[in-house]
């Protein structure tokens, strides 16, 4: 009987811990920094030279709370997915939840753009759909 209830321990254990990363579920994105030029007349910055990129800025996007952690959260004005190549917008969202939610019920490998008033930071996502 012992031996038994071991087994269905050692069998149940597994299932419980599958169930539980499943809630826990979150994704790393790494952003890179572009210009944002909204306005046409607006003219690029000038270059001061070769200068290597910056460091790309970590996104941790968590599915069971529906929120994007990232130091560029308080200054970002939309969350944008846009297809794989970058020429299809796909959404726009101004709140949060509402990028993350629709993030959890799509498939494949997508672009996610943060727009900032002076910036926007590009990131690749592939997501396993449910």
């Amino acid at each position: 009987m012992k031996r038994l209830l071991q087994l269905l321990i050692l069998f149940l254990c597994p299932l419980f811990y599958s169930e539980v990363r499943a809630d826990a579920y979150c994704i790393t994105v790494n952003l890179t920094q572009q210009e944002s030029i909204d306005d046409p007349y607006k003219q690029p910055s000038p270059s001061k030279g070769h200068r290597s990129l910056p460091s790309p800025i970590v996104c941790v996007i968590d599915f069971s709370k529906g929120t994007v952690q990232t130091t560029l959260t308080s200054e970002i004005i939309s969350y944008e997915i846009w297809d794989s190549d970058g020429t299809a917008l796909v959404a726009q969202y101004i709140d949060e939840p509402d990028f993350v939610g629709l993030l959890c019920d799509v498939s494949g490998l997508y672009q996610l753009r943060f727009i900032t008033e002076s910036y926007q930071y590009i990131g690749y996502i592939e997501l396993p759909g449910k």
